[in-house]
Formats: structure tokens, C-alpha cells, sequence
């Protein structure tokens, strides 16, 4: 699978937004559902995002392995954003989620 510069744009807000849902990129990014569906899950395959799921909702994060993109490191783009925040298993996130 070749990367987009639509694919590049959404791991760049997922990692601004540390989680979105499936509905928000929908939203932001995509004409229909089966057309996000699919290029989730092909990034999911890469490793460029992770998914946590909800009762009501799947939510997309940026794995780690954003670092590797050619468009460079998504994870300083705030500064002074602490790496370790928008890294990691989101535990953080998970916890909110599941407790």
C-alpha cells in the first residue's frame, strides 16, 4: 500500500488529537464508510495507527511508528509536548475508556 498525502494529513491529526473516532475521519477525510473502513485498516496493517475499541465507537490513534514516515516525526508538532503523552499503549485513554 503507497502512502497519500491524505494519509499523511490523517496521521498528522491523529497525532494532534492523540484519539479520533472512525465518524471524525469520516467527517474529515472520506466520502463514505466503506472507503474509511478500508484505508484504516490498511494503515492499521502498516502500523501507523492503532485501534481501540468502544462500546458505541472505534477510536483511531498513531501508533509509535509514525516516527518512520517520510514526512518526519508527527509527535513534536506542539511544542513542548512531552513525547512519552503521545506515545506508548495509551494507557491513559484505555483506562477512560474501560474503567
Amino acid at each position: 500500500m503507497k502512502l497519500t498525502r491524505r494519509d499523511i494529513a490523517l496521521i498528522r491529526d491523529l497525532a494532534l488529537s492523540h484519539v479520533l473516532s472512525r465518524d471524525q475521519i469520516l467527517e474529515r477525510y472520506f466520502g463514505s464508510t466503506t472507503r474509511v473502513n478500508t484505508r484504516l485498516r490498511g494503515l492499521m496493517s502498516l502500523g501507523f495507527v492503532e485501534r481501540l475499541e468502544t462500546l458505541h465507537d472505534s477510536l483511531h490513534a498513531p501508533s509509535p511508528d509514525t516516527e518512520k514516515l517520510p514526512a518526519g516525526s508527527f509527535l513534536n508538532l506542539i511544542p513542548g509536548a512531552d513525547d512519552r503523552i503521545r506515545t506508548g499503549d495509551l494507557l491513559f485513554t484505555k483506562q477512560l475508556l474501560y474503567h
